[in-house]
Formats: structure tokens, sequence, C-alpha cells
């Protein structure tokens, strides 16, 4: 019984949150399971499926502290920021001496242009544990771009507080293994206060094609300015081109939050997921960014991932603009040619074939268009060729069906 409880199957449904067990041992495998799997998830990156199994383990067990921490890294590092900080928060009301947690949080309340609550976050941490250096550097940098006054005889006395061998904690041992979100390098110049000057010095090392430098400007300009989706698009392509792939696509992500209809920052999204090695998440921002804008090139990208758009999907491919609708039938053709019959999906699909060809000599203005993925690349076919192709194919089935009789 505990076995066929942990299996595949049982955790998927588990992640849906239906039929969660109610015997207190299988509820505990059951949650470890999950805990684990959501560990290997955040250990490789794949902050969507963390996600998942995180939040599907946090039904069973909701008391499970540094599990919520770590829900709320992965919502971040996926752009859910409200949820985030709803995660972060729950446990910071348990534990509000936590100064790695208030350093966390205010790294989110920095990417949700919150720079005031950044700004006491980081203050609390350095006030609860002054040998927290992260915390310390983000609040002594936050306080320069904001011209905040530096109160130097409290910074005095932190650093005679802090023993000769200072730690950061449970935060460095998190960072060290990839566990948490280190906080974003700072430019080594001396950083510029005005948003326009930090705007400008991000466009001239980027032109320059220092992209860490490039990169670090335009974190300092969003913290001041954290609703420029235009930054955060530049911010995100630097970090790629520095291969920082991680970072990219939280940029990319944060933009999204900001503006989540443009078709093209989730198809730079998904090449950076790609690059990480996370296909299904790659996969997932192709189909999202095809959806709002049907283009050759992104379902290029879905089909070098072994995926396509057909019927069976919730993503035709469709050319709102132009009103027009374009249904892949590769398969179908491919059906045709080598089998007497078809059936399945590829029966429905010479179905419609069939009466989209009947309506178009009604209608030559037909809506729809039929393609086939052929050398990578998609192909019209013209109506003229399927129509003698579907004849050509119904008098061979009602040949063979004679020839079956007798």
């Amino acid at each position: 019984m505990q076995r066929s409880l942990t299996n595949g199957s049982i955790l998927r449904r588990l992640v849906t949150g239906e039929n969660l067990p109610k015997f207190p041992l299988v509820r505990k495998r059951a949650f470890r399971d999950l805990a684990k799997q959501g560990n290997q998830a955040r250990d490789a990156r794949n902050w969507l499926a963390a996600v998942e199994f995180y939040g599907a383990a946090l039904k069973l067990n909701p008391s499970a502290l540094g599990l919520t921490v770590q829900f709320g890294h992965a919502l971040k590092e996926t752009g859910q920021f409200d949820a985030a900080y709803d995660a972060y928060c729950s446990v910071l009301a348990k534990t509000p001496r936590d100064d790695d947690l208030h350093l966390q949080i205010g790294h989110l309340e920095k990417l949700r242009g919150h720079v005031s609550a950044a700004l006491s976050h980081y203050k609390k941490a350095v006030e609860i544990n002054p040998a927290n250096r992260n915390a310390e550097s983000e609040y002594a940098h936050l306080q320069g771009l904001l011209g905040v006054p530096r109160d130097v005889a409290a910074e005095e006395h932190r650093r005679a507080a802090v023993p000769s061998h200072p730690s950061n904690g449970v935060l460095n041992t998190l960072v060290a293994s990839g566990k948490a979100p280190a906080a974003s390098a700072q430019p080594t110049q001396e950083t510029p206060r005005n948003p326009a000057a930090l705007r400008r010095a991000g466009d001239k090392a980027r032109d320059a094609r220092h992209w860490r430098e490039a990169a670090d400007y335009y974190a300092d300009y969003l913290t001041l300015t954290p609703k420029d989706f235009d930054v955060w698009t530049q911010r995100a392509n630097c970090l790629r081109e520095a291969k920082d792939f991680v970072g990219s696509a939280a940029a990319y992500r944060a933009g999204l939050a900001i503006v989540p209809t443009d078709s093209d920052l989730y198809l730079q999204l998904g090449r950076v997921l790609n690059l990480q090695g996370q296909p299904e998440a790659a996969l997932q921002a192709y189909r999202q960014s095809f959806q709002l804008k049907p283009l050759r090139s992104v379902f290029a990208e879905i089909r070098t991932l072994g995926a396509t758009i057909d019927l069976t999907d919730d993503v035709l491919f469709q050319d709102r603009t132009s009103s027009h609708t374009y249904l892949e039938i590769s398969d179908l053709l491919t059906v045709m040619m080598s089998q007497a019959v078809v059936s399945g999906i590829q029966r429905v699909q010479f179905g419609l074939l069939s009466y989209v060809l009947s309506q178009s000599e009604k209608s030559p203005a037909s809506g729809i268009d039929f393609v086939i993925w052929y050398e990578n690349n998609t192909w019209r076919l013209p109506k003229q060729f399927l129509g003698v192709l579907v004849h050509n194919y119904k008098i061979r089935v009602v040949v063979n069906l004679n020839h079956n009789e007798k």
C-alpha cells in the first residue's frame, strides 16, 4: 500500500492537490518524496518544477518553514514576486530574527520596486547579525543610490561587534551550494546616483561589450526605476551574453511581470532556459510566445525540441493579425502515403481537410491554410494540390473496399 502511494503517478496527483493521502505515515513519506524532487529541481535550476513540487509538499505539511523559504526562492526565480513575498512573510512571522530571511526579502522588494522596504529589510538584517556581510553591502549600496546619509557611528559600532572570523551564516552555505540566489555583483567603479546617469553608464558598457558591468549598472538603475520594461530586457540580454543564464532568465521573467503579453520576451526566455538544459520549461515559454504571436521562427524552435503544434495541442498555428489559421498536417500526409486507411487523429484531420476544401470552393477567401514541416521550415500547401490529393485518396479507399468485398 505504501509502495503504490509513492510511485510517479501518485506523486503527479499530489502535485495537482487531488487525492491527498489521509494516513500520517503515508503523508510523511509522500512529503519527503516531493521535497526531495523539489530540491533536485532547485539544484538543477529548474524553478518551475521546483515550484510545483514544493507547493505540493507544503500542502501535506504547511508548517515546514525551511521548505517554505525554498518555495519562496523558487517563486521569485519564476517571476511570481507576490507569491514569493507571501511565502517569505509566512516564515518571517514565526522567525522574526532571521537575518538571512530579511536579506532575501530585501532582494525581493528591490525586484518588486519597493526600494524603501528593501532598505528597511537590509537594515534589519544588519541589526540582527552585524556579521552578515551581504546584508551590510546591500544596505550601504542602496543607501548610496538613494542618497541616504550614512550613520557612521552605527556602522563603527556594528563592525566592532563583528567577530574576527565573521560568517554569513546559513545564507553563505545556501549560496555556495546554489540553493539560494546570490546578491547581484556591483559595479567596481563609483556608482552614479541619478537614474539617467546609470542608464547611460549601462548603455556605454553594453556598447563596449562589457556585459557584466552593463548588467550591474542596469540593476542599479532598476532599483530606482523598477518598472522600466526596456531596461529589464537589456539587463537580461547582457546577462545572457555574460553566460549568466540563470540571472538572464530571472530578468526576462521580471520584464514579463511588467508586460506579460510580449511574445519576443517569451521567445528569449525559452532560448535561455534551453541553454540551461531545461527543455520542458523552454517549450512552455516557446508555446506562450507562439500563442501571443505565431511566427515561423518560434515554430522552428518548438520543432527543435521534438514537439509540434497540431490539432491535439492547445495552440493552433494562427496569425491573429491577418485572421488566418494554419494547421500542420505533416503526419497526415505521411499516413496517407503509406497506409490504405487513416485512423485516429489523422482521420479527424482528414475530415477537417476535406471540409475546408469543400468550403473553399464556395468561399475562396477561406481563412484556413494547411502547412507541413520540411527541412527545418514550414511550407504552405496549395489547396489545388490538396484537392487532387484528397480526391485520389478517396478513390483509392473505394477501390480497396471493393477489392475487400470481392
